[in-house]
């Protein structure tokens, strides 16, 4: 049950991490919104206002130009100005909503556009009553009106810009902020990952550590640390295929302690454990690397010799026994006898193997010990199977 709670645990930090960080999005997300808005209403009013003022030079310049001239183009481009002009100036009183200060002063504006544009009008209206005279006199009367409306767009303009300005720079400031939180959060989840990935790579090593020690437990024998009689059949079934792919040949050893039970009987058990311990230490000692030494139940051992001839084979018996016979023993000499079987091209069943070399071993233990026998058998060749448990 302890795994599961900690998978919660585990499932309900992440969530939260989630959580955190899609709450980080939307306030990031709300702060642009909030800024956008504003410097969209910003640059609706200053749009507007110079729009206004645009069209407020227009119509002024075009009424200049008629009563100069008195054509009817310049009298139709006067009035074309002059047109959408109040339009214009509610335009910018609407963009001011919002702003008390701001929507005074729309208003006070479009009163003064209003005003001029009148006077504008009658002195269109005066150029062709009362002549050109009249008419400039009053177009000069309009150029007072017309720098107050000039004056009042350039504050209500450099408000607009200095809000937009601060309003920036507070968005700026905040969105600094959040960034630098969850930039800080962001480096934070990373270092939970860097450690969740190590914790997670530590646990499998260990576990794997773990399983081959436990493999190596089950498939060594305790006393000699040699491998076991089950790691040793499935070797051996294990070079059968090799050898059934490349058709390289397989020697097996089989070795017996020599009057091992005598040996127990005169000295105790304890005494006789350390001759097959001793005995498990000549055999890693005096094979190759890729030779496979194993105890194969009691005083017997068994070495499987891949990729080796009769002739190599017997040499190597032949120097373990060797190896046996000069070890410096505590109580008594011991020795051992050793039956040797090889099986080139077609392979027998792995228990012929196994009695070919057994038969090899007694006949060396027949024929007074301490010798190896090279068994002249030929095993049947028959399909391989995997040994007999």
């Amino acid at each position: 049950m302890a795994p599961r709670r900690s998978s919660k645990a585990n499932i309900t930090g992440w969530l939260g991490f989630i959580a955190t960080a899609l709450a980080g999005l939307c306030i990031v997300a709300l702060f642009q919104a909030r800024g956008s808005q504003r410097d969209t209403r910003n640059a609706n009013v200053i749009v507007a206002l110079k729009d206004a003022q645009l069209l407020q030079e227009t119509a002024q310049n075009s009424l200049r130009a008629y009563l100069l001239t008195g054509t009817p183009d310049d009298l139709a481009r006067f009035k074309a100005a002059s047109a959408p002009i109040e339009a214009t100036f509610k335009a910018v009183q609407h963009a001011t909503r919002g702003d008390a200060t701001q929507s005074k002063r729309a208003l006070q504006l479009k009163g003064l556009a209003l005003a001029n544009l009148e006077i504008l009008k009658h002195a269109a209206a005066a150029r062709s009553k009362r002549g050109q005279a009249a008419a400039v006199a009053l177009l000069a009367r309009s150029a007072a009106s017309v720098e107050s409306t000039n004056q009042l767009i350039a504050l209500m303009e450099g408000n607009e810009s200095a809000k937009l300005f601060a309003e920036n720079a507070e968005v700026k400031s905040s969105l600094e902020y959040v960034f630098s939180f969850y930039s800080l959060l962001v480096l934070l989840i990373i270092a939970m990952l860097i450690l969740v990935f190590f914790l997670i790579n530590y646990e499998r090593s260990a576990r794997r550590k773990y399983e081959g020690h436990m493999e190596d437990l089950a498939s060594t024998d305790a006393l000699t640390g040699l491998k076991n009689r089950r790691a040793f059949e499935a070797r051996l079934f294990e070079e059968f295929e090799r050898s059934a792919r490349n058709g390289n040949p397989v020697s097996l050893i089989m070795l017996d302690v020599d009057r091992f039970k005598a040996y127990n009987d005169t000295y105790g058990h304890p005494a006789g454990d350390e001759v097959l311990k001793i005995v498990g230490r000549i055999l890693r000692e005096n094979t190759r690397g890729t030779d496979f030494p194993a105890r194969f139940g009691g005083e017997e051992f068994a070495i499987i010799a891949p990729e080796t001839t009769s002739s190599k084979v017997s040499t190597l018996g032949e120097r373990i026994r060797a190896a046996i016979e000069n070890e410096p023993w505590p109580d008594r000499k011991v020795t051992a006898s050793l039956g040797i079987a090889t099986i080139a091209s077609e392979l027998p069943h792995g228990n012929e193997l196994l009695e070919a070399a057994d038969k090899a071993l007694y006949e060396a233990k027949q024929n007074g010990r301490n010798r190896v026998v090279y068994s002249t058998e030929v095993a049947p060749a028959v399909k391989l199977e995997p040994l007999a448990r």
